[in-house]
């Protein structure tokens, strides 16, 4: 579930970053209903460590997903925070060549 979200974020979807709030992401950018295979997100809270992939979104856009453990005090996983890039241009780009 997000718990922040930036403006860019936001206006990735057309909207404000408040409005991105209790939802999952994989609801938010890509209308699933479950997380999209081998999701980084997934896989950080998973294994405790980084996780990065690539996603392709609905709208065509590509994305860059990093994915950084949330631990607790103890060392158990307790979330993650995603941080993504927009890798569209450059997908096309190797596309092309």
């Amino acid at each position: 579930h997000v718990i922040w979200a930036n403006r860019a974020a936001g206006q990735s979807v057309g909207k404000n970053p408040e409005d991105l709030f209790g939802a999952k992401c994989h609801e938010i950018w890509h209308g699933r209903s479950d997380p999209c295979q081998g999701c980084p997100v997934v896989q950080a809270m998973e294994t405790g460590r980084v996780c990065t992939g690539e996603v392709a979104s609905p709208d065509g856009r590509f994305w860059m997903i990093t994915a950084s453990p949330v631990k607790d005090e103890k060392g158990n996983v307790t979330g993650a925070v995603e941080a993504t890039l927009d890798i569209t241009e450059r997908r096309r780009y190797e596309e092309q060549l």
